[in-house]
Formats: structure tokens, C-alpha cells, sequence
């Protein structure tokens, strides 16, 4: 479990700056502690409240509602006034979009069928690319199996692969655009499931002499359709 809602409170009298610079500062520590991408918090002074987003590695808070200031007490909703009707439609986001997980980094991340011995697909390659191949010259028949290209996530399933396969598998990739926290990306796997991904789930690889961008499930690979910005 991780935290959704950060809430700072003060009495009536309580400074507006200090209770945001706290704020602020608990959810950089959320963040940090549960591995989040973003976090939601609240600040309350006696009974006005304003709602803010945090999206891990940013300066500052970002304002749910009202001007982009800070320490502004024009800007705090009394909870007792009709602009309150800000705060469950604040909570509904909370709800919906719950903060997302940052992926893990890996020592290491490569496609298993994409190396031959002594041979990796990494930028500081010399080895020169011709026409999809890892080798200049003619490739021997190992090359060429593991060169061959993507799949479809369509094809993949009309043809009954092997689910567990290493082979990579080219999917149509949909951009879910969002204001208060990062774009989602959404594609079908292997199995007919929907996956919501976003941008630091992907890693960028070199596959038949191209840059492309790639998702690592535990058993498949998939290949992005389009540019994951």
C-alpha cells in the first residue's frame, strides 16, 4: 500500500507558507518512499483548504484549483462556502487516478534474442547495420532467425504463439493525455489484457538497425507503434 492524499493542517492562525513548504516536503518523501510517480496533497488552515498536485523531481507544488501563487489566502476555499464543491471533485480525481508506481531501473536491460556472442546492440556499437542485420557481409542462418521481424500483437494471438516467448511483439500504442500527472500509454499484450504504461516503463533499444521503444513484461517484449515522448 502507498499513500494516495497528504493532508498539512494549521489552526486559523497558521502561516500558509510553512504549512505548503511542509507539504511539499512530505510528499517529496512519499514519493521517495514508496517508489511513487506523483502524489496528491492538502493543505488546510482552520477550515480552508487548497488542493495540490506533486509530480516527483518538481520544484514546487502544482495548484489543483485557482492561480498558479503560493502562500495566497485568496486562493483557500472556505469549506463552509459554495466554492467547497472543488474539494469532491478533487477527492473523485484522487480516486480515479491513483498515483502510479515509478518502474524499476535494471542494471542491465537487453532482449535476450537480440544478442550473439560477444555482440550487443548498445549505441557505442562500431559494428555496422545492413538492412536489419547485427553483421556486415552475409549473416549465417542464426542471424537471420534472430533478426526476423516483429510479430503483431494480432498475428500473435490469431497464430496461438508460445505466450512465454522471448520474441518480440510490435503493438499499436494509444497516448492518453493527462494535465496533473504523466500521459498514459495503452496497448493490448499477448493475452487480449489492456496495459496502462507510462513513459519511464519503456526503455529505448536498437532492433533491425533502428531506434525503437520497448516495454519488458516478464516473459514478452512489446515494440512500440509510435514515439513514447
Amino acid at each position: 500500500m502507498s499513500a494516495l492524499l497528504w493532508v498539512e493542517c494549521k489552526r486559523p492562525s497558521g502561516s500558509l507558507r510553512e504549512v505548503e513548504n511542509q507539504a511539499l516536503d512530505a510528499a517529496r518523501r512519499c514519493i521517495e518512499s514508496d517508489n511513487l510517480l506523483f502524489i496528491y496533497t492538502m493543505t488546510t488552515v482552520g477550515v480552508s483548504f487548497r488542493v495540490w498536485f506533486y509530480e516527483r523531481g518538481a520544484a514546487s507544488l502544482t495548484p489543483f484549483h485557482g492561480k498558479a501563487t503560493f502562500a495566497d489566502r485568496t486562493e483557500y476555499v472556505d469549506a463552509n462556502s459554495d466554492n467547497a464543491w472543488v474539494l469532491p471533485q478533487c477527492l473523485l480525481m484522487v480516486k480515479e487516478e491513483v498515483p502510479l508506481r515509478s518502474a524499476p531501473t535494471l542494471p542491465s536491460q537487453f532482449l535476450p534474442d537480440f544478442e550473439d556472442e560477444g555482440q550487443n546492440y548498445t549505441e557505442t556499437s562500431q559494428q555496422p547495420y545492413d538492412q536489419g542485420n547485427l553483421y556486415s557481409g552475409e549473416p549465417s542462418s542464426s542471424q537471420h532467425t534472430n533478426q526476423q521481424p516483429p510479430e503483431s500483437v494480432d498475428n500473435a494471438v490469431a497464430a496461438g504463439v508460445d505466450l512465454q516467448s522471448s520474441q518480440p511483439i510490435r503493438v499499436k500504442v494509444r497516448r492518453e493525455t493527462h494535465v496533473f500527472h504523466p500521459d498514459k500509454y495503452i496497448f493490448k499484450d499477448v493475452r487480449g489484457k489492456t496495459r496502462q504504461t507510462v513513459r519511464d516503463e519503456w526503455t529505448q533499444i536498437r532492433y533491425g538497425g533502428k531506434r525503437v521503444w520497448a516495454y519488458h513484461g516478464k516473459r514478452t517484449t512489446y515494440i512500440s507503434d509510435i514515439e513514447i515522448a
